[in-house]
């Protein structure tokens, strides 16, 4: 009991030197985070005062993986701050819609604190408009009362639908249009959000270019930008082209306030591959399909996914097994499912299907074109 009264007394400086001595090779955030570890294992729960640089740590590895954050806490490996602490610290920036100067200041910050290489400045801008369920919401805030849940892309799109003789009157958002930067070196930060009612390509070419300008301004250089195929995403990236051809420009616009800055454009491959997915899902000679399609005169029909997938299961060894009825028959929220799509077009399943194309008689092998 003495001895730990004793260690007790010790100041944080002596401590780290004896530390120093003992493993000269350590790092400074390393002597921090063993430090953090022996002065948790002497205070209470509720009495411990983190160092900034271990709240730093906690809310990347909670922001990265909360499930993997709780298994190094809960099971004793690390003392490390409770999620409520975390979730202050990730509340103390407001979120609002649109781009705020205390969010791009924090994702400068951040950028900072993790050492990012000049090159890591340099990456992408990442679009993706997500489907919300409407609500309502009243929040009360000192001596400030706000209504959450209704559209707002911000003033200048405002006064451009004044322009243009379009209602202003506020709408329950069911989408949000997300802006996320995504550096070389692997920093990834997302910094603008855009409430809407599924936005039009004008609004997008306008929030687009704003977050772009707001990324130079904080010293984060765009060279590309990544989004889905959808109808209104295609709009916008044929603005940027006079002649509505944007492959014959290798999708390289200018920008239309600097023309010195450029932008290249990227269908996300994610979205691609699960388009194909759902157009083969569609195809077949029953009522019920949409489409048949054909490659040199031969159908390309789900049903041959399907009589793969039946068949695979009667084998008492799997051959793709990861396939399971999700993939084969899936309702309308798997269809959104990026993984199932890759999952029924990997070389797993090409080989279940040239397995089972051998069981077949000469006339099925000749319809299960490999």
């Amino acid at each position: 009991m003495a001895d730990k009264e004793n260690i007790c007394q010790i100041s944080e400086e002596e401590t780290l030197e004896k530390m120093k001595l003992l493993a000269p090779n350590l790092k400074k955030n390393q002597l921090i985070l063993m430090l953090s570890q022996i002065t948790a294992s002497n205070a209470s729960k509720n009495g411990m005062r983190w160092d900034k640089d271990v709240i730093c740590m906690a809310l990347s590895l909670y922001n990265r993986n909360p499930a993997a954050y709780r298994d190094l806490t809960q099971n004793n490996w690390l003392n490390l701050p409770f999620e409520s602490l975390l979730q202050r610290y990730k509340n103390a920036v407001h979120q609002r819609p649109g781009i705020s100067n205390e969010m791009m200041g924090w994702m400068s910050n951040e950028a900072k604190s993790q050492n990012i290489t000049v090159t890591g400045y340099y990456g992408g801008l990442i679009l993706d408009e997500m489907m919300i369920q409407e609500d309502l919401q009243i929040v009360h805030s000192k001596n400030e009362t706000k209504f959450i849940g209704l559209e707002d892309s911000g003033d200048s799109v405002k006064q451009m639908q004044l322009l243009n003789n379009v209602n202003t009157g506020y709408e329950l958002v069911n989408h949000v249009l997300q802006f996320v930067f995504t550096g070389f070196t692997g920093f990834r930060w997302p910094f603008a959000n855009f409430p809407n009612t599924q936005a039009p390509p004008a609004e997008i070419f306008h929030t687009f270019w704003t977050c772009v300008d707001a990324l130079y301004t904080w010293g984060f250089k765009p060279l590309y930008s990544s989004l889905d195929g959808s109808a209104n995403n295609r709009a916008f990236i044929k603005i940027h082209f006079p002649d509505n051809n944007p492959s014959e420009n290798k999708m390289i616009a200018k920008c239309y306030k600097n023309p010195t800055r450029t932008m290249i454009f990227l269908m996300d491959p994610s979205h691609l591959l699960k388009k194909i997915r759902n157009s083969v899902l569609s195809s077949g000679f029953l009522t019920s399909h949409q489409r048949l399609l054909t490659v040199n005169g031969h159908f390309i029909i789900w049903k041959m996914w399907v009589d793969a997938y039946q068949w695979d299961c009667t084998n008492s060894f799997r051959i793709h097994h990861k396939l399971c009825d999700e993939h084969i028959f899936p309702n309308n929220a798997q269809k959104m499912r990026n993984k199932l799509a890759f999952e029924t077009l990997d070389s797993d399943m090409l080989n279940l299907m040239t397995c089972y194309s051998q069981t077949l008689n000469a006339a099925g092998q000749a319809e299960m074109v490999i």
